[in-house]
């Protein structure tokens, strides 16, 4: 009984030292009662997670109000996601929850996952080894991990590792997401298919570095706009298709959408339904259908109209878009030379999720679709490996060309990622040339760009790489430094065309991709500090 006590004149003193809390003195003698009827239920609320199992066993009272199945239904609220929406129950006749007694069971479910998730990250974090093994571990909660990863994205400049933390939470968000989309995608191919708006918002999954943002939230902004056009216009479903299409355009003027410009139509934009609305908000107007037909030399009678002009399914829809981002993706990049032209899209990633839509929608495995995927896979993408072997090899068949060529890339990529890095010891006579470390900061002396050290070589044959040995003055006798420059871009430079720098800031530099070889930038030596201590480990 004496530790009963003291448990819980513990838990009373550390309750009414917060001035929120009056509660009345209570004797020894009181504290006794086995009723323990004096304890304030609201308290409960605000006993941490891990005291509420030991506060439990202190009475019965204490275990009802502990076990009471509404205080782990408010503590399941805290968390913003959810996969699939397991952890909402169905109510009863009498309007109550059924089964309420598992919210207790879903809320410590979630917060074994985050410690998982931990977990797994940290690994992640600490070595280049098996990353896409453990990135595939995490991906595999979906939702159910996401809040914590976006916790991971606001991590401080103050922790050891806060830009390595931050990369490899968001490259597992940015998984997450494709993963959804494919899987919405695949159900095309099925009798119960994704709904119009889920699918085609899907290729926002690909590009948007908002994780708060989803193709969820588009099919919540559509659906308001419904609700709101039905609403003010009670008759609307006895429209004809016209007046229905003149009404909605009024409605979405009304909210400060604009009409999208024949310079802009092609914009690339304006293929992804979710940034669109979000930043430029132009309706895209699609020209007289009948009138292009007559264009290119189609006569429209009857049977023509019904040919060329009869509803479009979700997936006819979803393979017409991705079409229209290959077609758009080369005038982005060329966008990309004039500042004034920002496409606001990761051009890369727009094209890989065309890619990935076609190749599973319409089995189509011509050069023109095969190989881009495959680069795109093995340049920006390798995490993806997973998604290619699950959806993409069953549907080219076990014998095919596509099948074994993209068989070759996987094992290719899960072999690289299981393996440990050979380390490049400056101690080596070989390397005693190589003057500046991973993490040096530096301006290059013919064209003056800035950018950081990320790796380095004294064999450019073994790099495979084709350096034009007549505009050094040194040739290939020297070591070679792989970069990454201030544009983000990847680049090989020779050792003789480093002017090193010790900036006290990293500029542009420092941006979530530098998390993808350095753990942070330290301001007192002016460079990053490496994350690649296997493969460098003097660096």
């Amino acid at each position: 009984m004496d530790v009963v006590i003291c448990q819980v004149q513990s838990l009373l003193s550390i309750l009414t030292s917060t001035p929120a809390f009056r509660i009345p003195e209570v004797d020894e003698l009181t504290l006794c009662i086995p009723s323990f009827y004096i304890f304030p239920k609201h308290i409960i609320e605000f006993v941490p997670d891990d005291d509420l199992a030991a506060l439990e066993g202190v009475s019965r009272e204490l275990h009802r109000l502990t076990n009471d199945p509404l205080l782990w239904r408010g503590r399941c609220h805290r968390f913003k996601y959810w996969e699939n929406n397991w952890h909402h129950y169905a109510t009863g006749p009498d309007g109550h929850y059924q089964a309420l007694q598992n919210w207790k069971r879903v809320f410590f479910r979630r917060i074994q996952l985050d410690r998982e998730a931990r977990r797994l990250l940290e690994k992640i974090v600490l070595s280049p080894s098996k990353r896409i093994k453990y990135t595939e571990k995490i991906a595999a909660y979906g939702y159910d991990v996401k809040d914590y990863l976006i916790e991971q994205l606001e991590t401080p400049e103050s922790a050891t590792d806060w830009l390595a933390r931050r990369f490899h939470a968001s490259s597992t968000l940015s998984y997450i997401h494709r993963q959804r989309a494919i899987h919405s995608w695949s159900t095309l191919l099925t009798t119960q298919p994704t709904p119009l708006e889920i699918a085609i918002s899907s290729f926002d999954l690909f590009v948007i570095d908002d994780f708060a943002f989803d193709n969820e939230q588009v099919q919540c902004l559509l659906t308001t706009m419904r609700d709101d056009i039905l609403h003010s216009q009670r008759d609307f479903p006895d429209w004809t298709i016209q007046e229905k299409a003149v009404g909605i355009v009024s409605y979405m003027r009304s909210l400060g959408f604009l009409g999208c410009s024949q310079e802009r139509f092609h914009d690339l934009v304006n293929c992804f339904i979710g940034v669109s609305m979000r930043t430029t908000k132009n309706i895209v107007f699609q020209p007289e259908l009948e009138s292009r037909l007559e264009e290119i030399g189609v006569t429209i009678t009857p049977e023509t109209v019904s040919k060329y002009l009869h509803p479009a399914t979700t997936k006819e829809l979803v393979l017409r878009n991705a079409r229209n981002i290959l077609r758009n993706t080369p005038r982005a990049r060329r966008h990309l030379l004039d500042v004034r032209l920002d496409p606001g899209i990761n051009i890369d990633a727009a094209e890989y999720a065309a890619l990935f839509a076609i190749a599973l929608l319409s089995n189509t495995w011509t050069t023109r679709i095969l190989e881009p995927l495959c680069r795109c896979l093995q340049e920006s993408f390798p995490l993806d490996v997973g998604l290619i072997e699950k959806y993409i090899v069953p549907l080219a068949g076990p014998s095919s060309r596509p099948a074994r060529l993209l068989q070759t890339i996987c094992i290719a990529l899960r072999n690289e990622d299981g393996m440990v890095r050979r380390p490049k010891s400056r101690s080596l006579a070989e390397n005693r040339g190589v003057l500046f470390r991973i993490g040096t900061i530096f301006k290059h002396k013919r064209y003056g760009y800035q950018a950081v050290i990320t790796g380095w070589t004294v064999n450019m044959a073994y790099e495979g790489l084709d350096i034009e040995e007549g505009e050094l003055q040194k040739g290939l006798m020297q070591p070679f430094y792989r970069v990454m420059v201030d544009d983000l871009s990847i680049r090989y430079v020779a050792q003789e065309n480093i002017l090193e720098q010790r900036p006290l800031s990293a500029g542009r530099l420092s941006n979530i991709l530098a998390g993808r070889y350095f753990q942070r930038f330290n301001s007192l030596d002016g460079r990053f500090v490496s994350n690649m201590k296997e493969e460098y480990p003097d660096d």
